[in-house]
């Protein structure tokens, strides 16, 4: 989180308000939230902080007692939905 430059209070605010993606869950084994400008309530739309942090995935494991991963992806989860050509190893 810190290399990523985000607080504990911004990742947990997009563990509340993202989207629940079940592309990435599938595959990971995790859970994944994403944070989109449809999920931030009318109230913090102003807020310059919330704004940066716009486009950020948040993974945890399945019992959401551990953060996995951080990053931000502008495409969304585009990448993830779609489905994969051939089974890996």
């Amino acid at each position: 989180m810190v290399q990523r430059h985000l607080s504990e209070e911004e990742v947990s605010y997009v563990i509340q308000h993202g989207s629940h993606a079940r592309a990435i869950s599938q595959r990971a084994g995790a859970r994944a939230y994403f944070l989109t400008k449809h999920n931030i309530p009318q109230q913090d739309r102003s807020n310059h902080r919330i704004q940066q942090i716009v486009h950020t995935i948040v993974l945890v494991d399945e019992r959401e007692e551990e953060i996995l991963t951080v990053y931000r992806n502008k495409n969304g989860l585009k990448d993830h939905r779609r489905k994969q050509k051939y089974r890996t190893a």
